[in-house]
C-alpha cells in the first residue's frame, strides 16, 4: 500500500530523535492511503482507529506532551489543551479527514463477516496502519495478507510531542498466605527465566534484554524487518496509569463518557471538561 502511493514509511526505532512523523504527516500519509468508491464508502483506509487507553486516546494524548493525571494522581488533566487536541484529532481521523472507519463503515464491514478489530482489519489489508500490540506479532505472521512492518507511532507538533509507545503489560507475584510456596516459586521462577521467554517470543515480544536481543537476531528474513522499534520501543513506553482508583475512574468516568466522540456526538473539550469533572470527584472523596 505504501509503494503503491510512493510512501516512505516512518522510521523503526524510537532510539532515533529525527526522522518518523508527526501527527499532520501521520493525516496527510491516511489521506494518501485512503481509497474512496463513490466518495461514500472506502475500500481501502489509511487507519484502523483504536478508542481504547493503549494505542488509542493515551497514546494520542501522550504523544501530544500531556498527561492525564498529575504525577501524584490527585488530579485528573483531561481538560489540558494538548489532551483536546489529541481528542479532536482522533475524532477527526473519522468525521473530518475521512482517515478511519466511522461507525457505520465499521457496522458494514461486520454485516459482511469481517472482525472489525484495529489489528483484524490491518491483517485484512482494510486499513494501511493499525497501533496494536506487539504481543500480536505470530498473529501477524501467519494472519497478515499482506508485507508490513513494525514502525514508531507519531507524536505531535516539534517540541510539544513525544515518541513513545504505551502499554503496561502484567506482573507475577506470590502472596505469603499461599500453602505451597515451594512450588509456586518453582512455577515463578519457571515463567521469568529465559527459556520460557524465547519459547514464546514468536507470539509476544520477550522483555528480557538477554532473550529480546537473541529473538531479534533470529530469522532475518522473516517480517519484521524493523525489529528494533520492538526493542527501543518497551525503552520509551508510557505505562497505563498504575493507582488504586484508576479502574473505577476508567469504569465509571473514561469508558462512558468518551463513545459519544467516537459518533461525532459531543466535542472533545466537553467530553475532557466532564471526565474532568467527575475524575476528580473520585479522586477528592477518596
Amino acid at each position: 500500500m505504501f509503494a503503491k502511493e510512493g510512501i516512505t514509511p516512518p522510521t523503526g526505532d524510537y532510539s532515533t530523535t529525527t526522522g518518523g512523523w508527526t501527527f499532520d504527516q501521520f493525516v496527510e500519509a491516511g489521506r494518501r492511503l485512503t481509497k474512496w468508491e463513490g466518495g461514500v464508502r472506502a475500500s481501502q483506509y489509511g487507519f484502523g482507529l483504536n478508542t481504547a487507553l493503549v494505542g488509542g486516546f493515551g497514546q494520542f494524548a501522550w504523544g501530544n506532551g500531556a498527561e492525564l493525571f498529575d504525577k501524584d494522581h490527585k488530579r485528573c488533566l483531561a481538560d489540558d489543551e494538548r489532551v483536546v487536541e489529541a481528542l479532536q484529532l482522533m475524532q477527526d481521523m473519522r468525521f473530518k479527514h475521512r482517515i478511519a472507519p466511522d461507525a457505520a463503515a465499521l457496522n458494514e464491514l461486520r454485516n459482511a463477516g469481517i472482525n472489525t478489530g484495529a489489528q483484524q482489519l490491518f491483517f485484512e489489508n482494510h486499513v494501511a496502519i493499525a497501533i496494536f500490540p506487539v504481543a500480536r506479532i505470530g498473529e501477524a505472521r501467519t494472519q497478515a495478507k499482506g508485507k508490513w512492518d513494525l514502525a514508531v507511532t507519531p507524536q505531535g507538533a516539534p517540541g510539544k510531542g513525544k515518541r513513545l509507545t504505551t502499554g503496561g503489560g502484567v506482573g507475577w507475584y506470590q502472596p505469603k498466605s499461599y500453602p505451597h510456596q515451594e512450588e509456586a516459586w518453582a512455577l515463578m521462577q519457571h515463567l521469568t527465566s529465559a527459556e520460557t521467554h524465547l519459547a514464546l517470543a514468536d507470539v509476544r515480544i520477550p522483555g528480557r534484554k538477554s532473550v529480546l536481543d537473541s529473538w531479534l537476531a533470529q530469522n532475518p528474513s522473516e517480517a519484521p524487518k524493523s525489529r528494533n522499534v520492538a526493542k527501543t520501543g518497551q525503552q520509551s513506553l508510557h505505562i497505563r496509569p498504575t493507582f488504586p482508583l484508576w479502574d473505577r475512574i476508567e469504569r465509571e468516568v473514561f469508558t462512558p463518557l468518551l463513545p459519544p466522540l467516537w459518533e461525532n456526538k459531543a466535542t472533545p473539550r466537553e467530553v475532557a471538561r466532564e471526565i474532568t469533572t467527575q475524575a476528580n470527584r473520585i479522586l477528592a472523596a477518596s
